[in-house]
């Protein structure tokens, strides 16, 4: 890959990152609220609309760009922050918090929140 060409993707993938963690933050904040959808934890008819409405859709799509581009730099670990969204999604079960406890936490780790008064 020509100088030129890697150093413009870098930029291009810098200005993404920032951007999907800024998504990420609202997505978790609106969670956090009582908006589910973002961790598919739920199924059923209305469960790709919230899906959609959460945030969730437009930040799986960014994450793959993101991976995609990083591939291309020839950056072999996934984006953190998309790997660790995909990896708490579609976990429910009975002993497993919530959407919006998850996001709460989520949020208090990347230093965007102070544990909420819910979380006790």
């Amino acid at each position: 890959m020509n100088p030129k060409r890697e150093a413009r993707l870098q930029r291009e993938l810098c200005a993404m990152e920032a951007d999907f963690r800024e998504q990420l933050l609202r997505a978790l904040r609106m969670c956090e609220q009582g908006f589910w959808g973002l961790f598919r934890q739920n199924t059923g008819i209305y469960a790709e609309r919230a899906f959609e409405e959460s945030g969730g859709a437009s930040l799986a799509q960014l994450g793959e760009e993101i991976d995609g581009i990083r591939r291309q730099l020839g950056v072999e670990e996934p984006f953190e922050l998309y790997a660790r969204l995909l990896r708490m999604s579609g976990h429910k079960d009975a002993n497993n918090p919530g959407e919006p406890k998850l996001a709460s936490a989520w949020l208090v780790e990347l230093g965007s929140t102070t544990p909420s008064s819910n979380q006790k």
